[in-house]
């Protein structure tokens, strides 16, 4: 038995794993937390595994930079160290490992049916650096490069990155965002409290009116506010929320099309996180991809980068568990 968690802001999924069950785990149980009701990930590990369970590896996908088997993470006030779940749980081998990464992982192994296309069809065979791009309670964005026959994973906190912009809404939202913020990062915009953000510059800045209803719901409750901007967005029934929407997935396509030069993502480009197929029918109505290829001189290059988004929700979750068994192959070999 094998352990695997995907470590949110939001939420924490975990879960045992059969780690005989194929090239892909076989999950044998699964749970799903709310992070913030928890002190850190040792109490839920304490709350899932049940007396006698001892699972003989471990791997964690957490939502901010890991350094040495250790991560701060940003959007919780936690601190993970694998020494210590190791010790205190008796697991002989735990990693942890950025939640993209773990995403990323899962990309390398995703079929046809995992993703739907924006852009082409991502070539399982090409051998080019291949980009995964995720916004949830924040943005992640990690590479997968080809080593030998495996793809080998690499992390990356491009998602605190300045946000840049490509016109005069956009940098009026930056200047927007200045005055409440010391650093404007891309995730500032770009997930779910990003696009709440957008829809409060909308309707700060009359650029669009707002449904009462919907306004009154954001007001009341600010967690809830990415999926009422969105519901209302995609049904159309509140211009604000239409109006948000459209900005922040032109910002999101725009920032993608940055990542995706910098890497020269010419192996595909992953939509990852759980906003991206809530969002789906806005992403493919063609704002996306003109954001991502309005590169100058390199639109044509973007323009043949294949995009897809991962419908998997609990990828990073199994990305973590292929991982973990990853981790003991090298065990039994060394």
């Amino acid at each position: 038995m094998i352990l695997a968690g995907d470590v949110g802001g939001t939420k924490t999924n975990i879960a045992t794993f059969d780690h005989t069950s194929g090239r892909i785990p076989k999950s044998t149980r699964h749970a799903t937390y709310r992070s913030s009701e928890h002190s850190g990930l040792e109490s839920i590990v304490s709350d899932f595994l049940r007396p006698g369970e001892h699972p003989e590896a471990a791997c964690f996908g957490v939502a901010g930079p890991v350094i040495q088997g250790r991560s701060e993470t940003p959007n919780l006030p936690w601190v993970i160290d694998s020494s210590l779940i190791a010790s205190r749980f008796g697991i002989p081998r735990v990693v942890l490992v950025n939640d993209l990464v773990a995403t990323a992982i899962r990309g390398g192994t995703l079929g046809p049916d995992d993703v739907a296309n924006l852009n082409g069809r991502i070539d399982p065979d090409a051998t080019g650096t291949k980009l995964v791009v995720a916004a949830g309670t924040g943005l992640g964005v990690a590479m997968l490069v080809r080593s030998g026959g495996d793809w080998l994973p690499l992390p990356s906190e491009g998602g605190h990155a300045s946000l840049p912009t490509r016109n005069p809404e956009q940098a009026a939202l930056l200047a927007y965002l200045t005055e409440r913020h010391r650093h404007v990062s891309i995730e500032r915009a770009v997930s779910g409290p990003g696009l709440a953000t957008i829809f409060g510059f909308i309707v700060d800045t009359k650029r669009a009116e707002p449904d009462p209803e919907a306004l009154r719901i954001v007001s009341a409750n600010p967690r809830a506010a990415p999926a009422i901007v969105t519901e209302h967005a995609l049904a159309r029934s509140c211009a604000a929320c239409v109006e948000a929407l459209r900005l922040f997935v032109e910002l999101y396509g725009a920032v993608t099309g940055n990542f995706a030069l910098t890497v020269m993502a010419t192996g595909g480009v992953l939509l990852g996180g759980g906003i991206a197929p809530k969002i789906l029918p806005a992403l493919t109505d063609g704002r996306f991809m003109r954001a991502f290829a309005d590169k100058g001189r390199f639109r044509e290059l973007l323009d043949g980068i294949p995009v897809a988004v991962i419908l998997d929700p609990e990828a990073a979750l199994y990305g973590a568990a292929i991982r973990a068994v990853r981790e003991m192959d090298r065990a039994l070999v060394s």
